[in-house]
């Protein structure tokens, strides 16, 4: 609620200018807690001292951190984790917040994302970002769309594909598989097309294998991400792609035979990745 509240205050302008900028209407922000963390080093911390709420839960949780000693500074025992970052919070399926994932805004130093540690109500293998308000419509048109990136999930949901849902910023976990398995059989990938997008589709797709599930996939031309996609063409245009999505393991099989040619042991090489997984399939046929 802080965070939420700081995105739509005098602080947040420039924070809020980035997610317009990008799409992203004030109902998707507010219908799905998009904050804003500010750029003091210990804006949360004084909200949580003034609060009265107890800075060593907050500390467990990766909110703040403690100070090194004989760090230089203000006399303030901690400091936030999050700063000048615009926040996406991860939802359970309970409704309960249990972690963020923040993108950095300015030219500061440290990484592009930046997500709560694992504590413990948040396991990064066992959430999935975007599901708590995916659920319904995924049971409803049986069916469930998996992308990497925060802004993917939210620019498709609010496109009119409700049932997408996001990893958060790891490879597609075990647990992220069973939950989507509770809900529907049937699946999208959705990830970049540059090798990092494309290996993580793999990796992926390997867990569905495992779990008896055979996912479809789609991959975007001239580069493009989800978001990219969907705001060039449109949510109508999406849904038929996805509609026509083909079964992701032909695709890796094809694109594996077609990068053999006709050398003997290229195509020797490329039996043996392709056989692993065919040995997932339950069917012995």
């Amino acid at each position: 609620q802080f965070y939420h509240e700081k995105l739509f205050s005098k602080e947040g302008k420039d924070a809020l200018q980035y997610l317009t900028d990008r799409g992203l209407k004030e109902a998707t922000l507010r219908s799905n807690l998009v904050g804003y963390a500010p750029a003091e080093w210990a804006s949360l911390y004084d909200f949580l001292q003034s609060k009265k709420a107890p800075l060593e839960i907050a500390e467990q949780l990766g909110l703040i951190r403690r100070k090194s000693a004989g760090a230089q500074g203000s006399d303030r025992s901690h400091y936030d984790l999050f700063r000048n970052r615009v926040l996406f919070p991860v939802i359970d399926l309970r409704g309960r917040v249990v972690a963020f994932g923040g993108r950095k805004l300015g030219d500061e130093e440290g990484p592009k994302y930046l997500n709560s540690p694992e504590s413990a109500v948040f396991k990064k293998g066992s959430n999935l970002f975007g599901l708590y308000a995916a659920q319904k419509e995924i049971r409803a048109e049986d069916q469930c769309i998996i992308v990497e990136g925060f802004m993917d999930c939210l620019s498709l949901q609010q496109a009119g594909l409700g049932f997408a849902v996001a990893t958060l910023g790891t490879a597609c976990g075990g647990e992220q598989v069973k939950l989507i398995r509770r809900l529907t059989q049937n699946i999208t990938l959705l990830f970049d097309g540059d090798d990092a997008g494309q290996e993580a589709q793999t990796k992926a797709m390997e867990l569905f294998l495992d779990l008896g599930l055979e996912v479809r996939g789609l991959t975007f031309p001239d580069g493009l991400d989800p978001d990219d996609f969907v705001s060039r063409h449109g949510g109508e245009a999406l849904q038929k792609n996805i509609a026509n999505a083909g079964v992701l393991l032909d695709q890796k099989i094809e694109e594996k035979i077609k990068s053999a040619g006709p050398n003997p042991e290229a195509k020797a090489r490329v039996v043996d990745a392709i056989l692993p997984w065919i040995a997932k399939l339950p069917s012995p046929t």
